[in-house]
């Protein structure tokens, strides 16, 4: 038989992180089979309710709303995704009409279903980069008609929306277009033939991509060949390796940075020293060669990205104060904070989530690549960030509030 109960919640305040503590009460009464009088707790304490937070909403008081969310959810250690969605939609889309197009792209890459339908059917004037970053975006939760979209741009005359558009096809993962693929290869430059090779293997076209271009290394034209030999550089084929390794031994301007990130699919030592040695070098040489971490062994791959991200006291490995190792390029750190999120192992997810639940005292741009990297990753279900997030929600740093808004959103949206 249960007992009903109403528990004193003694504390010095239930705002912000100060009225934390009081709530392991309630959920440690509820593992221990207690019924609890919700209705006057909320009342005596002030808690809001579900149904003060929805008439908040639709009088329009968004901000009030969330604020009113975060201190009902993390009073009861609990979650509403509806009305969640609801309000965190509500301020993104305000936020897009008053004339952030930020907010737009932030509903994309939450997979906001009618900011992707917006964007996929051209409804939204965006800049060149609002453009490619809402592109690239929108690949995560892309179908076919975001798919047809990419097709479409394939054809654009700015190389870099071209590069894009292959990618976020690699991102949606399907051969169905292979064939515009091979047509826009045709045409296209160095850096974006390398780019839909890669996203060839990636979609699981390698056999198309050695049968297509192997046949191109044997035409009498030297750019032709060379091309083709960096092509299939992106799927590891063997036969092409002295071209590669003459190219990075010898470090031409035109192919070495290409070479070096297209040696994920080489499973030999040699290989694996090239990465390891440019992972040491300048900070442009380090970038290339994150694009090849595959190349190293796959026990060594998280710990080498955990290297570039976190400093380890070798005095005390065991600590849990949480070190940026400053010894490496910011832009390098963040890379391999995003290649973590992308890794999707046990022991990337260790590492985001020490960063996550520490991120008082580091950089903005730490913070926001942390966040959505928890989402990427799909680690927004652990307890203890989520609560983390909602916290951000209200950081003064609008980069991050946008972040942990889009992260949660997205984590709620995808059912994740």
């Amino acid at each position: 038989m249960s007992r009903r109960i109403t528990i004193s919640l003694l504390t010095l305040g239930l705002l912000g992180l100060g009225f934390l503590e009081p709530y392991t009460h309630i959920t440690a009464a509820h593992a221990d089979g207690w019924t609890i009088d919700k209705p006057a707790i909320a009342k005596k304490h002030r808690i809001p309710t579900q149904e003060s937070i929805s008439a908040l909403l639709e009088k329009g008081e968004l901000q009030a709303a969330e604020a009113d969310y975060i201190d009902w959810a993390k009073a009861w250690q609990e979650d509403d995704r509806d009305l969640f969605i609801n309000i965190e939609t509500s301020i993104l889309q305000k936020q897009y009409k008053d004339g952030d197009k930020g907010a737009f792209i932030a509903l994309v890459r939450a997979g906001e279903p009618s900011a992707l339908a917006d964007f996929t059917n051209g409804k939204v004037e965006l800049s060149p980069e609002e453009r490619l970053i809402a592109l690239r975006a929108s690949g995560a939760h892309g179908g076919l008609p975001e798919l047809a979209n990419c097709v479409k741009l394939l054809q654009d005359p700015d190389p870099t929306v071209v590069g894009t558009a292959i990618q976020t096809m690699g991102d949606i993962g399907t051969v169905r277009y292979l064939q515009d693929l091979y047509v826009c290869a045709r045409t296209a430059d160095l850096k974006n033939s390398l780019l839909i090779a890669k996203t060839m293997v990636k979609i699981g076209a390698i056999k198309q991509l050695k049968a297509r271009y192997t046949l191109e290394t044997h035409f009498p034209f030297e750019n032709v060949v060379e091309r083709a030999k960096l092509m299939l550089a992106a799927g590891g084929v063997p036969q092409n390796w002295p071209f590669l390794k003459k190219v990075l031994d010898e470090k031409p301007e035109k192919y070495y940075p290409l070479v070096l990130s297209a040696l994920g699919n080489f499973n030999t030592d040699e290989a694996r020293t090239y990465v390891t040695d440019a992972l040491k070098g300048s900070e442009a040489e380090q970038l290339y060669a994150l694009q090849s971490i595959s190349a190293l062994p796959e026990d060594k791959i998280d710990a080498t990205l955990k290297g570039l991200v976190l400093k380890i006291d070798p005095d005390n490995k065991d600590s849990k104060e949480l070190l940026l190792n400053d010894q490496v390029p910011a832009s390098v750190r963040l890379a391999a904070i995003d290649l973590l999120a992308e890794r999707g192992t046990e022991a990337a997810g260790d590492v985001l989530r020490k960063i996550g639940i520490s991120l008082k005292g580091l950089d903005s741009d730490t913070i926001v690549t942390t966040i959505l990297a928890l989402e990427k990753g799909g680690l927004i279900g652990d307890d203890d960030l989520r609560t983390t997030l909602l916290v951000q929600l209200a950081n003064e740093d609008p980069k991050i509030a946008r972040a942990a808004r889009t992260a949660l959103l997205g984590y709620e949206l995808n059912g994740k």
